[in-house]
C-alpha cells in the first residue's frame, strides 16, 4: 500500500448549504506499507517500507517468520511481480526446509480481486480512519499515526464468508 501525504475525501455529514473545508498540507511525500493479518487473531503486521520489490518483500517475510517462529505460514498475497520473482523463489527454497519448523508459503490471489485479500480490507479501513477528511501538519506525524493505528487495532475480517 502506498500512503501519500494528502488528505483524501470521504463521505461525511454536513449541514445542508455549508461549504466544505480541509486543508490540504503540500508536499509529494510517500512511503509504501508491506501488512499482512493473522485472520485468527485479527493482529496486524505492518512494515514501513521506501519501496515495494523484490528485497522488501524478503525483509517482510522475514519480519513473519519472526513473529511467528514454531509455525507453518500460508501467507495469501496480491500478484504484484516481486511477490513472484526469481529472488522470492530462491528465497523460498532455502527457508523451507524439511528440517525447520516454520516454514513459509505462498499463494497468490487472482489478478484484479481486491475484494478477496483481507489486508485490502485494513488498508480501506486504516486510510478511512486516518487520512479521510484529515491532515497532518508533517509527512512523519501522518505515518506514525497510521501505523499507531495498525498496531493497535484489532481487524474482526471473515475471510470463510468471501
Amino acid at each position: 500500500m502506498i500512503l501519500h501525504f494528502q488528505a483524501t475525501l470521504g463521505k461525511m455529514w454536513m449541514k445542508k448549504g455549508m461549504p466544505v473545508k480541509i486543508a490540504i498540507a503540500a508536499g509529494r511525500d510517500r512511503t509504501s506499507f508491506y501488512g499482512a493479518l493473522n485472520i485468527k487473531t485479527g493482529k496486524e503486521h505492518a512494515m514501513l517500507i521506501d519501496r515495494q520489490n523484490s528485497g522488501s518483500s524478503i525483509k517482510f517475510l522475514k519480519k513473519l517468520r519472526r513473529a511467528y517462529p514454531k509455525a507453518k505460514i500460508l501467507l495469501v498475497w496480491d500478484s504484484a511481480p516481486w511477490h513472484k520473482s526469481k529472488k522470492i523463489k530462491k528465497y523460498l527454497e532455502i527457508i523451507n526446509n524439511p528440517a525447520k519448523a516454520n516454514r513459509l508459503e505462498l499463494l497468490n490471489f487472482p489478478k484484479y480481486t481486491p475484494k478477496l485479500n483481507p489486508q485490502e480490507h485494513i488498508w480501506k479501513e486504516a486510510r478511512k480512519e486516518i487520512s479521510h477528511n484529515h491532515t497532518f501538519a508533517t509527512f512523519p506525524e501522518l505515518k506514525k499515526s497510521f501505523m499507531n493505528f495498525l498496531k493497535k487495532t484489532r481487524f474482526n475480517y471473515k475471510f470463510v464468508k468471501y
